[in-house]
C-alpha cells in the first residue's frame, strides 16, 4: 500500500512581506523637523520677528488655508473614482489615442469643482488607473477657476499690482 502524500498548506496573507514593505522615511523626516522646531523654538521665534518673515508667514498661511479645502475635495473625488468607477471605464470612455484623449479630458476637467489644487490628486489617480499622462494632465489644466488670464498673462509686478 503506497504511503499517502502529505501536503503542507502555506499560509496566505494579503500583507506584503516585511522585507518588501516601504519605509515611511517622509514620516521620520517630519517627526525630526517637528522635534527640531520644538528643541530650537527660541531661534525659530526669533527668525519670525523680522517684518519680511512675518509677511512671508502671512502669505504662506493664507495660501495654505485657501488651497486646503480644494485639495481635500480633490482627494475625496479621486478616492470616489477609485472606489466607485470600474477599472475599465476610462479605457472604454476615453479614446485610445492620446491625441484624441487630451481634448476629451480637458472638457471633462471643466466640470471639476474648484481650482487646479483639487484636480491634481484626481489626475494622479487617473494616471494610476491607466489613463494616458497627457490626458490626465490636460484634465488638471482645465478646471473652471483657472481662467485664460491666469494661463496666458504674465504675473504682475508688486509695484503695478498696488495701483
Amino acid at each position: 500500500m503506497p504511503s499517502p502524500e502529505v501536503r503542507t498548506l502555506e499560509p496566505t496573507t494579503d500583507e506584503p512581506s516585511p522585507e518588501k514593505s516601504p519605509r515611511p522615511w517622509s514620516l521620520y523626516a517630519l517627526i525630526l523637523v517637528c522635534v527640531g522646531i520644538v528643541a530650537f523654538r527660541g531661534l525659530v521665534v526669533g527668525a519670525f520677528t523680522a517684518p519680511i518673515m512675518q509677511t512671508w508667514a502671512t502669505v504662506f498661511v493664507s495660501i495654505v488655508v485657501q488651497a486646503t479645502p480644494f485639495l481635500v475635495l480633490g482627494v475625496l473625488i479621486s478616492a470616489g473614482l477609485a472606489v466607485l468607477v470600474p477599472p475599465d471605464f476610462f479605457a472604454r470612455v476615453l479614446p485610445s489615442r492620446a491625441v484624441l484623449a487630451v481634448p476629451v479630458a480637458g472638457v471633462a476637467g471643466m466640470v471639476l469643482p474648484g481650482c487646479e489644487c483639487g484636480s491634481v490628486p484626481i489626475a494622479g489617480g487617473l494616471m494610476r488607473r491607466g489613463v494616458a499622462p497627457a490626458a490626465a494632465r490636460s484634465l488638471s489644466c482645465c478646471p473652471p477657476r483657472r481662467s485664460t488670464r491666469s494661463c496666458w498673462s504674465p504675473p504682475r509686478s508688486p509695484s503695478r499690482a498696488s495701483r
